[in-house]
Order: C-alpha cells, then structure tokens, then sequence
C-alpha cells in the first residue's frame, strides 16, 4: 500500500508542480483588473466621477473628456452587482456622481465563467463561483492558458487593453463586420430567462442610495448601437428595459437617464462592432454625455 501511495505521488506531483508554476506564471501578467484594483486602492479618496459597468461603458465612456477628477472602472461583463461591490470596497469620500450603462441585458444578466477570478484574486471579492475562483488555472481551459502564457513570455503582449484612466481603448482582436455581429449580438443579449431582473435591480437601487447618502448624482444612459443590433433585439426585453428604468427614475431625486440607443448622430464610422463604439465613437458620447451632465447641473442649481 506504501508502495502503491509513493508510485501515485510520483506520478502526480510533476502535474501538481506544473500547474502551481502556470498559476504564478498567469496571475503576474499585467491585466486591467490588477490595473485597475491597484488604481482605486491608490487613488480612490481622489476620483470624483466613477464609471461603472460593462463593456459598454469600458468602451465607450473616455475619462479624459469628462470634468473633474474621473476614472473608469468598468469591465467587459461588468453587472451591476460588482460594480457594487466595487463601490463599497473603496468608498469613495470625493465622490459627486456615478456613470452606469442601461443596456438591453443590464436587468437580466448575471456574471459568471472566467471572469469571476479577476474579482477574486485581484479585487479581492467574494463571488458567488466555488473554489476555483481563487485560480487562474482552474478558471480558463488549459489551451487557454497555454496561449496567454505564450502570449506574454515569449511574444511580450500582455492583457492590459485600457488606458491609465480606465477606458479600454486595445483590443485583441481586429473590428468586427457591422452586419454579422449585431445579430450574434443580440441574441447573445437576449434572455428569455428573467430570474435575475428583481436582484439586479436591487443592486442597481443600492449604487443609487449609496451615492445619494454621498450627495452624489448617478447618470444612467443607454449606449447607441448600430442597426444590425437594434432591429434583432427581443421587443419585450426592450420594453423591460425602459419600463424598469423608467421605475427607478421616479424613486430617486438624484438619478438621471439619457438614451443613445437608436441615436442617429452614430453612424458606421462611429462603431468597432456592432455594439461597442470605437474611439472616435467613444469621444463623441463622451461629449454627449458630458452636456447632458451640464443640464443636469443647471437643472439641480
């Protein structure tokens, strides 16, 4: 039996040490979490305008434009209960106002997969994923790994796409046609499943009172998309998301919402996909953005 137990341990502990060396070797590429969980410890008692979300907020929302000490620390995948966990963490003292999308699938989505570990190791959350949360390793396919590994020691591209201000403006891929990607799109965001919608919203209210404690406003918008997306989109999802929406604006004083959905100042020029805006897009709702935050200032003075 001695025997037997030393031959196993023999046989598994080359793989037990391999993958603790490809766990360390992963955790010290350079990703926008570390980045950006570094950024906030360091810096969060400064930012006075936080950017939290999705993708659509990480690419489209470029800090830069926006008055006032601003940082933009959404992610792709972003839902609203880790953009409150974020808030929560690094409180904010300075804070006077919060910039959320509403997309089509804000309400219905919920984080899960790969991406969980980055809140774990790097933010250092508590998810909801089980054990292998705590690992890279254990998150993503081992051919996945593989690659990244690759990818940063021997080609030297690392996983950092955002600039120092948080907004994503790398990408690993090249752009996407305009027509195929807004129907993938669209159905990708589809849910006809709605049992997240109640906890979502919950969390959304919690960013609104949290900030309105704060005195702070929270700016909701919804992104523009081009048309491949929009005319896929399930109508009753659609119609949620507005009515949802529409609920909470008149629960808070301190919130306020525009939509860009359908906004025909985007053109093709303005798209990298067919949901996410490229910079010269970016730049443009930023700027949009921006005087609506004015109108709301003089409407508030």
């Amino acid at each position: 039996m001695r025997r037997f137990v030393v031959k196993v341990l023999v046989f598994v502990l080359p793989f037990f040490l391999l993958a603790i060396t490809m766990e360390i070797m992963l955790r010290n590429i350079p990703n926008d979490y570390k980045y950006k969980a570094k950024y906030l410890t360091e810096h969060s008692k400064d930012i006075e305008v936080l950017i939290l979300g999705s993708s659509h907020s990480y690419a489209d929302v470029n800090p830069y434009l926006i008055p006032g000490k601003a940082f933009n620390a959404a992610h792709s995948g972003q839902t609203f209960e880790f953009d409150l966990k974020i808030l929560k963490k690094y409180e904010f003292p300075n804070l006077r106002m919060i910039i959320i999308p509403i997309s089509y699938f804000s309400y219905f989505a919920k984080l899960d997969g790969p991406y969980l570990c980055k809140y774990s190791l790097y933010y250092k959350l508590e998810t909801d994923g089980g054990l292998k949360t705590l690992s890279e390793f254990l998150s993503y396919p081992l051919i996945d790994n593989v690659r990244r590994i690759i990818n940063y020691y021997l080609k030297r591209r690392d996983e950092n796409e955002s600039n120092k201000l948080g907004q994503r403006i790398k990408r690993k891929e090249s752009p996407q046609s305009l027509e195929e990607s807004g129907i993938d799109a669209a159905l990708r965001h589809t849910h006809k499943d709605t049992k997240y919608v109640s906890q979502n919203v919950s969390f959304l209210e919690n960013i609104i009172q949290i900030a309105r404690n704060k005195n702070s406003i929270v700016i909701l918008f919804t992104p523009p998309a081009y048309r491949t997306y929009t005319e896929n989109l399930d109508a009753e999802q659609l119609k949620a998301m507005y009515q949802i929406t529409e609920d909470i604006l008149k629960k808070y004083d301190n919130c306020y919402y525009i939509d860009f959905l359908k906004d025909t100042d985007f053109t093709a020029e303005d798209f990298w996909d067919s949901d996410h805006l490229n910079a010269k897009g970016a730049d443009k709702l930023t700027r949009k953005l921006v005087s609506f935050i004015e109108s709301v200032s003089k409407r508030r003075n």
